[in-house]
């Protein structure tokens, strides 16, 4: 069956404006930035695996780390003034325990009675007054986690961060999302502690300052795959 000229054309049109479409579609999906955030050592430990992980990022401009203390109420002052006039924004807080990688989905509106670094304990049982009692992580984080496990760093889903200011930064990350609509994703992972032993690539590694920057990079290049960054003459990755 032969197609008349002008149904051609139309179909051509048709075409160009799909196409025109997707195009902004996908740009849409593009962000500014990731704000990446490690905790500085608690515990009597010198180190933070989550900080080593992401240090190298601490000047940058795309993608830039954000250091926050080990002390009750830090991540929400942080979030502010990270957030304070940006454009779209991934956060990524980052956290150490354990001797495995967890992706972490769900921050809960309450604090354990636990000292921080400065010696004090919590003001109060929430972190938000008058808050949600718990926040989920909407979105990728399951392919976040699968991304990162083929890049060599074994991840899995968690539903549990504790009661500490791991918690405490997951849940502000989620509060800061549904404040301000520059948050364009929020996700939170438990890195191994420096110095036990992790799985990766079918072998038991140490998790050296090397281990850590590794998945730094492996990180970024995940959430480049799930949130494109927009194209900066002047910023790049760092």
């Amino acid at each position: 069956m032969t197609t008349s000229a002008p149904f051609q054309i139309s179909l051509c049109c048709a075409a160009l404006f799909a196409g025109r479409a997707f195009a902004g579609a996908e740009a849409a999906a593009r962000v500014d930035r990731y704000a990446l955030f490690g905790f500085g050592p608690f515990a009597g430990r010198q180190e933070n695996a989550s900080w080593q992980s992401v240090k190298a990022f601490a000047e940058g401009t795309q993608v830039r780390s954000f250091l926050v203390p080990v002390v009750w109420g830090a991540p929400r002052t942080k979030l502010v003034e990270v957030m304070n006039g940006t454009g779209k924004t991934v956060l990524v807080g980052l956290g150490e325990a354990g001797s495995s990688y967890e992706v972490e989905t769900v921050g809960f509106n309450e604090r354990g009675n636990i000292r921080d670094e400065a010696g004090r304990q919590p003001s109060g049982q929430t972190i938000a007054e008058g808050g949600e009692s718990r926040l989920e992580v909407k979105g990728s984080a399951q392919q976040l986690a699968e991304k990162l496990t083929t890049r060599g760093f074994p991840a899995r889903i968690s539903n549990d961060a504790g009661r500490f200011l791991c918690n405490e930064m997951l849940y502000e990350l989620l509060r800061m999302q549904h404040e301000n609509p520059n948050v364009a994703a929020v996700y939170f992972i438990h890195v191994p502690v420096l110095g036990t032993e992790v799985s990766r690539e079918g072998e038991k590694v140490a998790s050296t300052h090397e281990h850590c920057a590794a998945f730094g990079k492996a990180l970024v290049a995940a959430l480049q795959e799930l949130h494109p960054l927009v194209e900066s003459a002047t910023s790049g990755t760092r």
